[in-house]
């Protein structure tokens, strides 16, 4: 059989070619076991490294032999052998290296290793750094260096001063993605030591967007819906007051035809009657204008003054619902006027007591108590219907005379 020295020139250029791949392919052997801290496994590989490189000397040896140098003993040995036996260990040297690199990469995939805890770092949504207190940054990942370099032009290489960028506002949007940079002080073997970490909170942030849009939205729908409720009240009242100018007009015009029949008539009790029609009247006319009063507490003096009676109220209240202080003079202006007419009092006392929802209020005076139960009439009637219109209560006791309302302080009726 064929001599390895004595092939061609090509073909033991080829040997020399393949010797050449087979080292280069130790060699990476070699550095994977490093990085996966395979001391062992790196030995072995580095043994293998030289088996190819004993070949490519055999096959430089033969060439400058051919060239007039000298072939020394050794390598005369192996180059008399059949070219075979160097395809055999050839294939043999690709199939270990072949095996070897196989159980590299299956051995990165079966355990942690510090090539495989860069990767799962780097590819982490959050990016973090820790560096020292002088600010050396000893671990970053991809993520918080693509951070440094949208925001700096460069990555970190100072974690004090970009820990001093980032918070002053935490919350900073980087190509669409929003990050939220918190930092804080760790120690290890009493040494300290600083984080900074980058978290995507762009869904958070978009939700929050969307929410605090929403809270607008209901915050000007529900402006608009007090603003009818108002509105509505506000033509509630009106609608109640042109009512009571209609029942007014209707008694007045009454009231002149049973004047003009007491004067016909010239009967002192007719006109005693007619006289009382009227004062009622004057009272509703007064009650009526007091209701378009900017302040009707004022109007409600102004009244005792001009009926000639003192008016005493514990506490005044203070009522920021326009309708319940209206009800409250209308009830205060009736009780006046009936204890001058009816009891001939000239002091009037107002017990006021007041919550967040409810007003209470006691009316007595200084007048002659009833001799009878008091039967309601037009003036206690309408002051009834108009309490309990908003949810509130009245009542009344003969002897002695006390006046009780409730009124609500809200305009949910």
């Amino acid at each position: 059989m064929t001599e390895f020295m004595e092939l061609s020139s090509g073909a033991r250029s080829l040997f020399c070619t393949v010797s050449v791949i087979l080292m280069m392919g130790f060699i990476a052997n070699t550095i994977q076991a490093i990085i996966q801290r395979r001391f062992a496994y790196m030995a072995e590989s580095v043994i293998e490294f030289f088996a190819p490189f004993f070949l490519f000397h055999v096959c430089a040896e033969v060439s400058d032999y051919y060239l007039g140098g000298e072939l020394n003993s050794i390598a005369e040995i192996f180059a008399k052998l059949p070219y075979a036996a160097f395809i055999f260990v050839y294939i043999l040297l690709t199939v270990l290296f072949a095996v070897r690199f196989q159980l590299g990469r299956k051995y990165s995939k079966t355990h942690i290793t510090p090539s495989a805890i860069k990767q799962a770092t780097d590819d982490m949504p959050t990016g973090f750094c820790y560096y020292t207190k002088n600010g050396y940054p000893f671990l970053t990942n991809n993520t918080m260096n693509t951070i440094a370099v949208a925001l700096t032009d460069k990555p970190i290489s100072n974690g004090t001063e970009f820990a001093k960028l980032v918070m002053t506002d935490n919350i900073k949007e980087i190509d669409g993605v929003v990050y939220h940079f918190t930092t804080r002080k760790l120690n290890h073997k009493n040494e300290p030591f600083y984080e900074i970490l980058a978290d995507d909170v762009t869904a958070v942030y978009e939700k929050t967007k969307e929410l605090k849009a929403g809270n607008e939205q209901i915050r000007q729908s529900n402006a608009k819906m007090k603003a009818y409720g108002e509105r509505i009240n506000e033509a509630v009242r009106r609608e109640e007051i042109l009512k009571s100018k209609i029942n007014i007009h209707n008694e007045m015009n009454k009231l002149l035809l049973q004047t003009d029949n007491a004067i016909s008539i010239k009967s002192k009790e007719e006109r005693e009657r007619v006289l009382d029609t009227w004062m009622q009247n004057t009272i509703l006319l007064c009650l009526e204008a007091s209701e378009n009063e900017e302040n009707p507490l004022s109007d409600l003096y102004e009244l005792a003054k001009l009926i000639g009676i003192n008016i005493h109220i514990d506490s005044e209240p203070k009522i920021d619902n326009a309708n319940a202080l209206r009800l409250f003079v209308l009830i205060s202006e009736e009780a006046m006027t009936n204890a001058v007419k009816h009891a001939g009092a000239t002091d009037v006392y107002i017990t006021v007591n007041q919550n967040k929802t409810l007003l209470s209020a006691n009316y007595t005076n200084n007048g002659l108590n009833p001799l009878d139960d008091i039967v309601e009439g037009g003036g206690l009637k309408e002051l009834r219907r108009r309490i309990e219109k908003t949810g509130g209560t009245m009542s009344i006791s003969s002897k002695p005379f006390v006046l009780s309302v409730n009124i609500p302080l809200s305009d949910e009726k």
